[in-house]
């Protein structure tokens, strides 16, 4: 095969890494699987383990971000996603060889599209990230009319139940009110369950080149704002909460709360 030039920059090796490895995120909508994605591929080199967001949306012909090569909340083409075609018959393996990485973080918390991960070739762990339930509920008010909000929150929780369900033991967990309230405690401990390497001042993100496809675009704000106190408002230390982070511990591999 004949060596293609990335767009802005010279040819990309198109022999596969050794090794490859997936972490994938699952979840409610509007429970940090971007901020916890950007704080796992946080690295001084990009490419080491990189966190490339929702990418089942630009690889999904009915998606609206389909092919459109913008990462994050930016307005301009980034050549992390121009150099990808968007028709691969194999999106996975193509952004381990375009990256030249053997290990991706992916939040695109879709279980039919971490389901296309080729069975054998790449190791795939699951994390779970969750929020209290009230929270995750009231979260949706705020953007929806009532019937709507209480439909998405219902399915929400119906998609996580089915999650727990169906890979009792295979996965490990982390909530999002631990991950705010102790962000370099948790994501160290993190690290350590899914074998990304830690280092100090991982969880600032911003602090290094992000490339993440669509997701939240102020996940900043989660640790540098008014959202950390906002959230752990939101019933983090009541029954529903408590109850939840019991019932995940009993399924993970592994939980954090």
């Amino acid at each position: 095969m004949t060596d293609q030039p990335a767009a802005g920059g010279n040819a990309v090796p198109q022999t596969e890494p050794e090794g490859m490895r997936l972490v994938s995120i699952v979840g409610p909508n509007h429970s940090g699987s971007t901020l916890l994605g950007a704080m796992l591929g946080a690295a001084p080199v990009w490419n080491t383990h990189p966190h490339v967001g929702e990418s089942h949306a630009f690889f999904t012909p009915s998606h609206e971000r389909f092919g459109k090569p913008i990462c994050g909340g930016g307005e301009h083409e980034c050549p992390k996603w121009t150099m990808l075609n968007k028709n691969a018959p194999d999106p996975f393996r193509q952004m381990f060889r375009k990256y030249n990485t053997n290990l991706i973080v992916d939040s695109s918390k879709l279980m039919e599209w971490f389901n296309r991960v080729p069975e054998g070739d790449v190791q795939q762990t699951f994390v779970l990230i969750w929020r209290c339930p009230d929270a995750l509920r009231h979260s949706y008010l705020k953007r929806m009319e009532p019937f709507a909000a209480e439909i998405r929150y219902a399915d929400d929780m119906a998609q996580v139940r089915h999650f727990v369900n169906r890979n009792w033991g295979k996965f490990v967990s982390i909530s999002l009110e631990a991950l705010t309230r102790d962000p370099a405690g948790s994501l160290e401990k993190l690290c350590e369950l899914v074998d990304i390497p830690y280092f100090a001042g991982k969880e600032a993100f911003w602090n290094f080149e992000n490339h993440h496809f669509g997701g939240a675009t102020m996940v900043t704000k989660v640790l540098t704002d008014r959202l950390p106190r906002e959230i752990q408002q939101q019933n983090a230390k009541g029954d529903m909460y408590d109850d939840m982070a019991a019932w995940i511990a009993r399924a993970a591999r592994e939980s954090i709360s």
